[in-house]
């Protein structure tokens, strides 16, 4: 069986990719950096004697210049790649993000995030509930998207959309008798290579993205909707419910500030 991961040369992409390694899955990875893709591809196929296909790729490019029915040749060369290996597993790891003053932010880089935060999530869910007959799609949202968050805007904005989108379609394919389990992952702060590339200057700790990746897994394979990786997530989640939102406003502003 294979599994498909987005995002899969750092972070939780790729504790997700060698934790179903080391569980036998046969793995389709896609990343922009194909010099990482393929040294990942060598230390899975030796260490674990799987099937490794690497598929390098922008997936703003799914979106730009095509329409949904999948013409750009960047789709069609990925739905042929998925329609002849179909996974039992998804996850959809691949996003971007900004911190700063959004009057003073480049265009050009919020659209890139709108692109690969929103769009390439629904054009992916498309094509994966179309292939996948059965198994796991996994949408990975933020905690951040159950909140407004100042100096943070956009990447907010954006994982609210995935949260939103991913617990409404959930409703949707159990209505219709769709077999395929979609979990989203809602994590805090986790330890990757994010804050450098989301311009963050004073990081706050995060867990590991190993303990991140393990825990979500865990919990999709038992069949959770919402996942949260750590209690203090969850936490945040039911503060965001009844706490006022003027104040949760409040801490989120001195919180983003901080990384500045």
């Amino acid at each position: 069986m294979y599994a498909f991961i987005t995002g899969a040369t750092s972070g939780i992409g790729k504790e997700m990719a060698l934790l179903l390694a080391k569980d036998g899955y046969n793995l389709i990875l896609t990343a922009r950096n194909e010099a990482q893709l393929k040294l990942l591809k060598t230390q899975l196929t030796k260490a674990y004697h799987i099937d490794v296909i690497i598929h390098p790729m922008d997936l703003t490019e799914l979106v730009s210049g095509a329409d949904m029915e999948g013409t750009s040749q960047t789709t069609q060369a990925l739905l042929k790649l998925l329609n002849s290996h179909p996974p039992y597993i998804s996850i959809l790891s691949a996003g971007a993000g900004i911190v700063g003053d959004f009057c003073n932010a480049s265009f050009s880089s919020e659209k890139n995030i709108l692109e690969l935060n929103i769009v390439s999530i629904v054009v992916l869910n498309h094509i994966l509930l179309d292939i996948m007959p059965e198994g796991y799609l996994m949408n990975i949202g933020s905690i951040a998207g159950f909140q407004p968050a100042p100096f943070q805007a956009i990447y907010a904005a954006s994982k609210a959309f995935v949260n939103t989108f991913t617990l409404s379609i959930q409703k949707e394919l159990k209505h219709t008798g769709h077999l395929v389990n979609i979990s989203l992952l809602a994590p805090g702060p986790v330890a990757t290579d994010f804050d450098r590339r989301a311009g963050v200057t004073t990081a706050r700790s995060g867990m590991s993205p190993q303990k991140c990746a393990k825990r979500a897994l865990k919990q999709m394979f038992a069949g959770k909707k919402l996942i949260f990786p750590s209690t203090i997530t969850r936490l945040a989640y039911y503060a965001s419910k009844f706490l006022p939102l003027s104040l949760i406003t409040h801490l989120e502003l001195y919180i983003q500030k901080k990384k500045l």
